[in-house]
């Protein structure tokens, strides 16, 4: 199921979420990406660690995820829905990443606009 979606949308960024007191589903992060970059061309990608407020029976250290986001790099958040910890700050820091990226693409998408024009002009002007 999440192959289709991959497949069949071309996502701006993606949230793998995985549970920071359950290390299968942070081993299955891996193979989540790998199905990303089969299907998508430059997404934003962001790993949260979610329950946080379970940080006592933690199978998942913060190390361990982080050098694995600065691996793959990706930006990589923890946060508890449970408590609402981190979850604002987080998705705002998300949301102004996809801002920024869908801008600088606006912009190259201009420029490159610009250029077809520029060079358009060049190739109906001659010399009398």
């Amino acid at each position: 199921m999440i192959n289709h979606y991959l497949k069949e949308m071309n996502f701006n960024a993606i949230i793998i979420i995985f549970s920071i007191d359950n290390h299968a589903s942070f081993v299955k992060v891996k193979s989540y990406l790998n199905m990303v970059f089969k299907y998508n061309k430059n997404p934003l990608i962001f790993l949260i660690g979610n329950k946080f407020d379970l940080k006592d029976r933690r199978e998942v250290s913060i190390q361990e995820a982080i050098d694995f986001a600065r691996e793959q790099n990706i930006k990589y958040f923890e946060v508890s829905s449970k408590l609402n910890f981190n979850i604002q700050n987080s998705f705002e820091e998300i949301a102004q990443d996809i801002m920024n990226k869908n801008n600088e693409e606006v912009s190259q998408q201009l420029f490159l606009e610009d250029e077809v024009k520029i060079e358009n002009n060049k190739s109906k002007c001659g010399i009398f």
